[in-house]
């Protein structure tokens, strides 16, 4: 008990924050510039490893400081064991290129290393994947390494969750070895889309979709609004926490990586969801996804202090 596998993807995230974002053909000067480790894998390890969980991360970063200083940054982290992260001579390590204004973000990815996470590093680390209780995966990386790498834990009566993000389209037969699919909102409308699923409300479209795929558990998270899943015939909503707010950058991937460690050890699916929900609103007080993630005891620390009645919202 207690394993996770995370095969995902690892980026240098570099965010320059300006006043206006320029337009086409025109330069605008910068506020300020910021290196920050990312990439929905690496934050989905550290969110399973910061509540507990003895957590592996598959992926791919080249062989440049940039790489070396996401190894260093997982290797500050206890519970996560970065030995499966290869350095490529292949490519570079993969950079997200950010734009903010406070408000707004403008974002281009260069997948770089990532793209080497494929079928043949999923087929390496199979034996990774029949040790593990869950497996983590999501669209940041090839689709045949996710295929890959979720029926090797499928077959082998393992936890996998899919995150389906940046979303694209996917065969139906893929859910065959999905256990949980955590969509956002805005990815469970493409989804809707794709599958044919009618419905004139998000609940509706919910009860639907669980009901032609009822092997693969659904979880819409929905930030301010909270999260969805379906219990019996029924869509149960849960509330967004109540806290000052900083940051959503990584938030999903908080509740993800929160969620497949909890389930790891053994906690019943309900409360593990709920949990996970409230990692991920505790998440968005700090800047940045990395790091971001709550130890158990924050957790539990808050849900003591709500039971006890405590406002919450100064957190």
């Amino acid at each position: 008990m207690n394993k996770v596998a995370v095969f995902g993807s690892l980026n240098m995230d570099i965010l320059v924050e300006v006043d206006k974002f320029p337009n086409p053909g025109q330069t605008v000067m910068a506020k300020s510039i910021d290196y920050r480790a990312g990439g929905k894998g690496i934050n989905q390890a550290a969110a399973a490893a910061e509540v507990g969980a003895s957590t592996i991360l598959i992926g791919t970063v080249g062989e440049d400081t940039f790489g070396q200083q996401l190894i260093a940054q997982i290797d500050k982290i206890p519970s996560l064991d970065g030995s499966r992260v290869i350095n490529s001579k292949k490519a570079p390590t993969g950079i997200a290129s950010i734009y903010t204004n406070g408000e707004e973000n403008e974002i281009a990815v260069v997948s770089g290393a990532n793209e080497l996470t494929n079928q043949k590093i999923a087929e390496e680390n199979e034996f990774i994947f029949k040790e593990a209780d869950v497996i983590i995966t999501q669209f940041e990386v090839p689709e045949n390494g996710v295929k890959e790498a979720l029926k090797a834990g499928k077959f082998n009566d393992v936890i996998t969750i899919l995150n389906p993000a940046p979303y694209r389209s996917f065969d139906k037969d893929l859910l065959k070895a999905v256990s949980i699919i955590t969509p956002n909102e805005s990815e469970f409308e493409d989804m809707v889309k794709d599958f044919n699923i009618k419905g004139d409300t998000i609940e509706k479209q919910i009860l639907e979709w669980q009901s032609q795929f009822p092997d693969t558990k659904l979880i819409v998270t929905r930030g301010k609004d909270g999260l969805s899943y379906v219990e019996g015939k029924n869509v149960v909503t849960l509330e967004a926490i109540k806290v000052k707010s900083v940051d959503t950058t990584g938030s999903g991937d908080t509740f993800t990586g929160v969620l497949g460690a909890l389930l790891s050890q053994g906690m019943p699916y309900e409360e593990a969801i709920y949990k996970a929900s409230v990692a991920a609103g505790l998440s968005t007080q700090h800047k940045g996804a990395l790091g971001s993630a709550p130890k158990m005891e924050d957790i539990d620390l808050f849900l003591s202090k709500t039971q006890e009645g405590a406002d919450n919202s100064n957190y």
